[in-house]
């Protein structure tokens, strides 16, 4: 036993010793570690020199090589809560839109505010149902106005949320630095356009460009290239490289064939269409009790992308039954002849082009629609 001390007390006598030694070791390397004899003013100046290149040339890279507008904001969570909060302050003569992509593009803020002088709420979220967005609202007292409902078949009747179901959630529980931060990134948003870094980072425009042998180049299936720009607002349009290049455009009707090729193979999740309907009609009942009102629009597409919808989501069995059960106005664009013959280049959004012609022939036709059925009309006379 006093032998075992004896050993421990030395074993730890060498150990204390060896980290002193590495101490002083590791003092002597930090504190007198030689600094080279460089002019460190001029290497501060190359260093900037070579990151203001680097910023220009990216710059440059996203407004001429690839001709993305710098007056454009980025759709964000944080964008969309700052027009979610305008609901707070809503009335009677509010009108909000929500909806996936199609009614994004395809409602023009501008042409609707010039027939009505309402300018709408933009709240419509890209690859997601209105279905949370419609929940969220029936929840909302302060929400007594019109509600503008884009119906993308495929999207609206099935049971998934989507990308940006959560949205909600996050106007619900945005804190102060997450809304500071918004407001200091819109600042620069504008100003640079390569600031957008879901869409201009340097090794995903390397794999986006269109030469031989590209072997960086993206599956279709991988990801989703810009398809819209922008306003402070979310007042949104087609990106023009979608509208007019070939390659671009082909890549976004890849992607749709892709994702309908993923589909065909895995299956939809399972869908309850009747207890769908009832959810819905419950929360539009409830707008309607406070003095508000819901109504549907099914804007265009074309191509295959129409082609599916007839076979998955046949009119009669799924429109015709959503403005029956809901008792509600809906105006579908293969009902009006002013409302077809618009482009759609990737077979579901319109051309930026098309997009205020369509809306001021839209806001007549939903106007008539209402008033027939003894509502207030949405255009002022």
């Amino acid at each position: 036993m006093p032998s075992f001390i004896s050993n421990s007390k030395d074993s730890n006598s060498k150990g204390s010793s060896t980290m002193n030694s590495h101490k002083e070791k590791d003092y002597y390397y930090h504190e007198n570690r030689p600094i080279p004899e460089i002019p460190w003013k001029k290497v501060l100046i190359l260093a900037f020199a070579f990151m203001f290149i680097g910023v220009v040339a990216w710059e440059y890279n996203a407004r001429v090589a690839w001709s993305y507008d710098p007056e454009a904001y980025i759709d964000s969570k944080g964008i969309w809560t700052i027009e979610r909060r305008r609901i707070d302050h809503s009335d009677k003569n509010t009108v909000a839109v929500i909806g996936s992509s199609r009614i994004l593009f395809d409602l023009d803020l501008n042409s609707y505010e010039q027939l009505t002088g309402t300018r709408p709420i933009q709240l419509a979220l890209v690859g997601t149902s209105p279905r949370p967005l419609l929940k969220d609202l029936a929840s909302d007292e302060d929400f007594v106005g019109l509600l503008i409902m884009g119906i993308t078949p495929g999207n609206f009747f099935s049971g998934r949320g989507g990308l940006f179901a959560n949205n909600p959630k996050y106007y619900v529980k945005e804190s102060p630095t997450q809304r500071i931060s918004q407001q200091l990134s819109m600042l620069i948003e504008p100003y640079l356009a390569f600031y957008d870094n879901s869409n201009w980072p340097l090794f995903t425009l390397i794999g986006r460009m269109d030469f031989e042998n590209n072997v960086a180049k993206h599956d279709p299936v991988s990801m989703v290239w810009t398809l819209s720009e922008m306003d402070k607002d979310r007042n949104t349009k087609m990106f023009w490289k979608v509208e007019d290049v070939p390659y671009y455009q082909k890549h976004a009707q890849a992607t749709w064939q892709n994702f309908f090729d993923l589909g065909d193979k895995f299956g939809a999740p399972p869908f309850d269409l009747d207890e769908f309907l009832e959810g819905v009609s419950k929360d539009i009942n409830t707008i309607r009790t406070r003095g508000g009102d819901v109504v549907f629009v099914r804007t265009p597409s074309s191509d295959v992308y129409r082609d599916r919808e007839n076979k998955f989501q046949p009119r009669d069995k799924y429109w015709d039954r959503l403005l029956s059960q809901t008792n509600s106005v809906g105006v579908h664009f293969e009902d009006h002849p002013e409302l077809q013959g618009f482009r759609t280049p990737e077979w579901s959004h319109l051309h930026s082009d098309d997009a205020p012609v369509y809306t001021s022939e839209l806001v007549p036709i939903l106007d008539q629609k209402l008033k027939e059925v003894g509502k207030p009309g949405i255009i002022d006379e």
